[in-house]
């Protein structure tokens, strides 16, 4: 039998990175979008999909995330195969990959749509696939300190496993509710160390910060994406000042005050996800 092939080496033919999680809100889709800028800004070719009905992902990154829709109860009734039709955005988007060496980055919803992806995965042979053509696939499992949403991780991770045998899982910890390790002594505490503590020590994961509350609201509702407004500097720029109190319609003091706390937020978040790309990021970005 052949040695199995190294994660490394799989990195050299181009990547997905996909972050799952079957509750909502618990920042799936923004470590996704922290993904994307990073990728921009480091000069490395992406595309990405979102497996949801929401279209607030491909509206903020029109012409380069793809909605993917699941097919309605109805549809599949008629047709068995209708699901299995609607992941061929999915399978588009490997062969594209596989061809120009570059990553792809999905947005898996809450719900069904974790289940739904893997299903398609295990039974189109996603994983020997990809092995094959030298692609790596990596798992964000994402939580919170929520003991709900914990209590998920390792169901998600067997279920990870059990459709890509070969799937590099990382658990990601969002600080977004409250820091990590849970209070002591609440049922989250009870959950984490039976279950989350024993997952740590098989598997790598990173820790995204709290973001201060209200830093980035005014710039949401505005549509921007996060290095839009994170790269700016409006400590030594002039017109980076302006353009915040533009967008926000804010005094200079309240809208640089707001940008620091979010800028801070997001440059700990790039350092966590870059450790995430099977292949290294070069720094393309502006000098420090």
């Amino acid at each position: 039998m052949a040695p199995k092939e190294s994660k490394a080496s799989h990195a050299q033919a181009g990547e997905i990175i996909a972050a799952f999680g079957r509750k909502s809100a618990i920042g799936k889709s923004t470590l996704i979008r922290c993904s994307a800028d990073l990728c921009d800004l480091t000069g490395r070719p992406w595309s990405g999909i979102s497996v949801d009905r929401s279209e607030r992902m491909p509206l903020l990154y029109a012409g380069r995330i793809a909605q993917l829709n699941l097919p309605l109860e109805s549809d599949s009734r008629h047709d068995p195969y209708a699901q299995t039709r609607a992941f061929g955005i999915l399978d588009a988007a490997i062969d594209t990959l596989i061809k120009q060496k570059s990553t792809l980055l999905v947005d898996v919803g809450s719900g069904e749509y974790p289940q739904a992806i893997l299903d398609h995965m295990a039974r189109a042979r996603v994983d020997s696939h990809l092995v094959r053509h030298g692609v790596s696939f990596t798992a964000l499992v994402v939580t919170t300190s929520d003991a709900m949403v914990l209590s998920d991780v390792p169901l998600l991770v067997d279920a990870i496993q059990g459709a890509m045998p070969n799937a590099r899982i990382i658990i990601a910890l969002n600080g977004k509710l409250r820091a990590f390790p849970p209070i002591a002594g609440t049922d989250a505490d009870k959950v984490w160390k039976a279950s989350i503590q024993p997952l740590l020590t098989r598997f790598p994961s990173i820790t995204i910060p709290a973001m201060a509350p209200g830093s980035w609201e005014p710039f949401e509702e505005r549509g921007l994406r996060f290095s839009e407004v994170g790269l700016l500097d409006p400590g030594e720029i002039e017109a980076d000042e302006h353009k915040l109190m533009s967008w926000t319609g804010e005094s200079r003091g309240l809208v640089v005050t707001r940008h620091g706390e979010f800028s801070e937020w997001l440059h700990d978040a790039w350092a966590a996800l870059a450790t995430v790309f099977a292949q290294p990021l070069q720094d393309g970005g502006k000098d420090e």
